[in-house]
């Protein structure tokens, strides 16, 4: 099973790429959102998707802190 995360602090995108693109069609079966660094560093840790989609500029953490951390 092939999964993604995606991480943006605004609901319209998250919610946006996680409805609209057709993941399926990438043979993607999951897809997980998360609203921040902090909520996407845990995810990831306890899902390990295969790939992230991550905003850069966040509250409390940047796409770029999270990944460092990750």
């Amino acid at each position: 099973m092939i999964s993604v995360l995606i991480v943006d602090d605004e609901f319209e995108i998250r919610e946006g790429l996680r409805k609209r693109v057709p993941w399926n069609e990438y043979g993607i079966n999951a897809v997980m959102a998360a609203s921040d660094g902090d909520e996407a560093l845990q995810m990831a840790r306890r899902h390990q998707p295969n790939l992230i989609v991550t905003d850069i500029k966040m509250n409390r953490m940047s796409g770029l802190e999270f990944l460092a951390e990750l």
